[in-house]
């Protein structure tokens, strides 16, 4: 079997349900392979982290789930969350933005 690719818009979505059935144990080695490569493909130690915990509460969720349909639910409900959470925190980082842009102005009023 040839390598999977990492890069979501190579996905092999037949490599992996194939390796799957075939070789759990492999997949489980090529599964947290792939997740590794992705998360040091971010050049951010922080950012690295930031991503070790989600992808723990993402397996969280699927041990606790009791199947696969519950965890996508689970997951995907979890993502929303955290999507509300950085759209509000960009949208009160606007607001500052605008904040300090005035300040700036009443500052150097040129």
């Amino acid at each position: 079997m040839s390598a999977p690719q990492t890069d979501p818009d190579g996905f092999d979505f037949d490599y992996w349900r194939k390796l799957a059935v075939d070789d759990p144990r492999a997949f489980f080695q090529a599964r947290e392979k792939a997740i590794e490569d992705c998360i040091s493909s971010n050049p951010h130690p922080e950012g690295q982290e930031q991503m070790r915990r989600l992808q723990e509460q993402v397996d969280g969720m699927r041990v606790i789930a009791g199947g696969p349909d519950r965890a996508l639910q689970g997951i995907a409900t979890m993502l929303s969350d955290h999507l509300y959470a950085l759209t509000a925190n960009l949208s009160q980082l606007g607001e500052e933005a605008l904040n300090l842009s005035r300040l700036l102005k009443q500052v150097n009023p040129s």
